[in-house]
C-alpha cells in the first residue's frame, strides 16, 4: 500500500503534516494515531497528491513562460 523506504518510514513515523490535520479537522498525531488502519492508504495519498500538485504547479509555469 505504501513505500517501505527509510526516508518514507521515518515520514510515516512522524506526525501528520498540520496542513492536512487542520484541513480533515482531526487532531494531530502519527499517521497511524490519526487514520488508525486507513493510515498507509492516507500517506500513499497525501504525498502522491502533493506530487502531483507540484509538478502541475511547475508545468503551469513553463507553460505561463512559453505564450509570452
Amino acid at each position: 500500500m505504501r513505500d517501505y523506504t527509510k526516508e518514507s518510514n521515518a515520514l510515516f513515523a512522524g506526525p501528520v503534516p498540520e496542513k492536512l490535520v487542520t484541513a480533515l479537522k482531526k487532531k494531530p498525531g502519527t499517521w497511524t494515531e490519526v487514520f488508525g488502519t486507513d493510515a498507509d492508504e492516507a500517506f500513499t495519498v497525501y504525498y502522491l497528491s502533493s506530487y502531483i500538485n507540484e509538478v502541475a504547479r511547475a508545468g503551469k509555469q513553463v507553460y505561463r513562460c512559453r505564450r509570452m
